[in-house]
């Protein structure tokens, strides 16, 4: 089976694990520090470049400040109706151009 992988994308640096869960057993650590103004995706490339960590199982770890999580009822399963709703309730909240996030949902039933 092939590792998981955990991201852990923070302001000072980019973590990067890799576990076995057939053990759970730990294969491969990176630790990579932000510089001001650099820009992660520049760290995560150069990570993937590595081939020390596989690409199928990544599971990443924002800080509460870059991650935003709604629960939202709605009384309708049309993929386009809740896409809109989903950016219509992210406008809600985010002050700046919604385009420049990227959003996300799942449904729950």
């Amino acid at each position: 089976m092939t590792d998981i992988v955990g991201l852990d994308l923070g302001t000072t640096a980019v973590r990067a694990v890799a576990v076995d869960p057939a053990g759970p057993r730990l294969t491969a650590y990176e630790e990579r520090p932000v510089a001001e103004g650099q820009d992660p995706r520049e760290i995560l490339r150069a990570l993937a470049a590595q081939k020390r960590f596989p690409r199928q199982r990544v599971w990443a770890s924002l800080s509460s400040r870059e991650a935003l999580a709604r629960d939202l009822t709605v009384p309708f399963t049309s993929p386009e109706q809740i896409q809109k709703t989903v950016r219509f309730s992210a406008e809600e909240v985010i002050t700046e151009e919604v385009e420049s996030y990227l959003l996300e949902h799942e449904i729950i039933e």
